[in-house]
């Protein structure tokens, strides 16, 4: 009898370790899964945090314009675009520039117009600007941030000697005078000045494409204002 009690109580004793143990093993797997869960949602959050960084650190607002900053090679652009409307479509501009516009310190005292049926003459004083390395390109570029606005481009030399000798289009700020004329030529300081509608872009140490990315800065800004009124 005493040998029945002995075991009875020995099985008791173990299934209550048993149950003991099992609490202990569901309240460990609780814990492991809400750990787990809680590492998932703490990863999810981090990289969403980690994507909102990059994607911030890649865009930027200057003044009411928009950018986005984008690598090409070794080569970094600051990329704006806009849509507009004309003849019943829709068209997207898009500009890229190669200095950021947030440090852009060439002083544009201008007030840009640049009417849909008015040929807009680009005219290149090359007498100290066909020294600069990047000239050619910066002219490029300004040349086509107008054809991509569907604005019609033509271009020119202020030279008149320049002009008759080698048959090319003169153009200067009283020669067009209900055209826009920008005039580019080399002087003493960087800087953008008007003439009623002529913007003579003044250019110091080769500082041409810096020069030339202000005035599409500035001409942005004063399209998307007169938008914005209209």
């Amino acid at each position: 009898m005493e040998f029945n009690k002995a075991f009875k109580a020995k099985k008791r004793l173990e299934n209550m370790i048993k149950k003991s143990e099992k609490k202990v093993s569901k309240k460990i797997q609780a814990k492991q899964a809400y750990w787990i869960v809680f590492g998932m949602i703490a990863l999810i959050v981090l990289v969403l945090l980690i994507f909102y960084l990059r994607q911030s650190s890649y865009k930027f607002e200057y003044k009411t314009l928009s950018f986005t900053i984008e690598k090409s090679g070794e080569t970094t652009f600051y990329h704006y675009y806009h849509n507009f409307e004309k003849d019943n479509q829709i068209y997207q501009a898009n500009t890229y520039l190669r200095i950021d516009p947030r440090k852009n310190d060439v002083p544009a005292e201008i007030n840009t117009s640049f009417p849909a049926a008015m040929n807009v003459y680009i005219s290149v004083n090359q007498t100290g600007l066909s020294e600069c390395t990047d000239a050619a390109i910066a002219v490029a570029t300004l040349t086509q941030f107008f054809a991509t606005n569907l604005l019609k481009v033509r271009g020119a030399t202020p030279d008149l000697n320049e002009s008759l000798e080698k048959n090319l289009r003169f153009a200067n700020c009283t020669s067009n005078p209900y055209n826009p004329v920008i005039l580019i030529e080399k002087g003493n300081e960087t800087k953008i000045t008007q003439q009623r509608n002529c913007y003579i872009i003044d250019v110091a140490q080769c500082e041409i494409q810096k020069a030339i990315e202000k005035f599409e800065i500035k001409a942005l800004l004063d399209a998307k204002d007169s938008s914005a009124k209209n």
